[in-house]
This record gives C-alpha cells, sequence and structure tokens, in this order.
C-alpha cells in the first residue's frame, strides 16, 4: 500500500520543478513518464533496477475550497485558485526489506521539497 500525497499550491506544479525537487533529495535519481504522460515517475536508477521513488499524476485546479477544506483538513489558510497535485510514494510489500517507512522517505521528502519550491503545501494522507 503506498503512501498518499496531496501537494497544494498555488503554481502550476510542472515536470521541470518535479525533477529540480528530486534532485534536492538525490541528485541520483531519474525521471520517465507512464500513461502517455498522464503520471510522472522519479525512480532510482541503476543497472539491475528502476525502482520508483515518487508517482505523480497531473495537476489540476481546485476552485472550490469548501471542497479541498473537506477533502484536506487542515487547510483553511489557502486561497483558490489552487493546484491540487496527488502523488504516491511506495510503501508495500518490500516495506519488510526496509526499517518502518524507510522505503517511502525518499518520495516523501520530494513531495515536501517540490510544494516547498511551489509556494504550497504537502499532505500525507496514507499511512
Amino acid at each position: 500500500m503506498p503512501r498518499e500525497l496531496v501537494i497544494l499550491s498555488p503554481t502550476r506544479p510542472d515536470v521541470v520543478a518535479l525533477i529540480t525537487a528530486g534532485a534536492v533529495v538525490d541528485d541520483q535519481l531519474g525521471m520517465r513518464t507512464m500513461f502517455n504522460g498522464g503520471v510522472w515517475q522519479v525512480c532510482q536508477v541503476s543497472a539491475e533496477r528502476d525502482d520508483p521513488v515518487l508517482s505523480v499524476n497531473q495537476p489540476f485546479v481546485a476552485t472550490s475550497l469548501d471542497e479541498v477544506r473537506r477533502l484536506v483538513p487542515g487547510t483553511h489558510r489557502l486561497e483558490v485558485p489552487l493546484w491540487w497535485l496527488e502523488a504516491l510514494a511506495p510503501w508495500g510489500e518490500l516495506e519488510a526489506l526496509a526499517p518502518w517507512g524507510e522505503l517511502g522517505a525518499p518520495g516523501v521528502r520530494i513531495a515536501h521539497e517540490l510544494a516547498a519550491q511551489l509556494g504550497g503545501t504537502c499532505v500525507e494522507r496514507g499511512g
């Protein structure tokens, strides 16, 4: 089961911001797209593996603060228009190979870094 993250930002997220946030956390990460560009993935890249660290869906504009507040409690200081970005950091079968929570930590750090770069906030919804 992955960690679910929501990034809320007044600035439209783009792939350049995601690559920059990934490089802050680990400059050896790679990037790929899936589903005809519908999902961006930051990945660990090596000869043996290309495990995803963070999967990010395309952003959309949230125009109702009431709905944002209902779905993401604690976001009362935000104003619209607001970009809504959903992301997943791995947290599943491989968890047994790493200490509790360690497996998804780089993805969570990237999501928080991305939110900071965009002037937004990141909320962890899963786990």
